[in-house]
């Protein structure tokens, strides 16, 4: 999706902005780390709660799954990390921000015997009156069923997404999406997706030739790549409850790179 495939906004605008100065917050450093420390309390704190009633949830019925489609809105999810700030500061309204509005889920098929299910992601947007794949976006579909023998949770295999930014190539690397269905097959709740974003195409694009160094001067911090290089972000988004939808269609077999209306 786009995090986050929602870390593609931190992309994009860090793409399209890597001439200018860093900029760096006039609050000052003690105030910033109280902020961060007060919002790690609460994420602990939700974080325990989330667990204790997960380890209740009860399991789901696999039929109730086969061919339901579901959605939730980009605007009803929270940043985890980056701190939601530098995501404000970093989307704003410049050229570079993409438009999210949706994130789409749909359950091509379930194998009870195998405890699995099909389960296709997708950016969306409302098209042709039902809820399709958004073009030029790729999706997030191992292609293979995925283990669901913790039933009501999932979580999906890790896969590198593939993105173009005009002339800029770049990968969400490890992408993977988690939650757990509701008691009634109605809702995934606790939708969390997460990624990492290698930074290194931005700076052979841009020319800027520290992007972690820029970006820890607005309060981030670049992480090891699968490779061992200190050159990722990590994007994590969380999103409480993604509601059931007749309408979501989702085209597995769609593939941006072959749509001659994409960049």
């Amino acid at each position: 999706m786009r995090t986050f495939l929602l870390g593609l906004s931190l992309i994009s605008l860090l793409a399209c902005n890597g001439d200018e100065e860093p900029v760096v917050s006039s609050q000052p450093v003690e105030s910033d780390s109280d902020s961060d420390s007060d919002s790690d309390s609460d994420v602990d704190s939700d974080s325990d709660s989330d667990s204790d009633s997960d380890s209740e949830a009860p399991p789901v019925d696999l039929d109730d799954l086969d061919d339901m489609g579901y959605a939730i809105r980009y605007d009803d999810m929270t940043w985890i990390t980056p701190d939601p700030e530098l995501i404000e500061l970093l989307e704003g309204d410049g050229e570079g921000s993409l438009a999210l509005e949706w994130f789409i889920f749909e359950v091509k098929g379930t194998v009870e015997a195998d405890a699995t299910i099909d389960l296709v992601a997708a950016v969306g947007e409302e098209r042709d009156e039902a809820m399709r794949e958004a073009a030029c976006y790729p999706l997030a579909d191992t292609g293979e069923p995925i283990d669901f023998s913790d039933n009501p949770h999932f979580i999906t295999e890790t896969i590198d997404l593939p993105y173009e930014f005009g002339a800029l190539q770049m990968e969400i690397l490890q992408f993977q999406l988690s939650g757990m269905f509701s008691a009634d097959g109605d809702a995934i709740l606790d939708v969390t997706a997460t990624g990492l974003i290698d930074v290194r195409p931005i700076e052979d694009f841009t020319e800027l030739a520290d992007i972690c160094g820029f970006y820890a001067s607005i309060g981030g911090e670049c992480i090891e790549c699968p490779d061992n290089q200190p050159k990722c972000i990590q994007a994590e988004l969380y999103g409480e409850r993604a509601e059931s939808r007749e309408d979501v269609e989702i085209d597995r077999t769609y593939d941006p790179s072959t749509d001659s209306a994409c960049p």
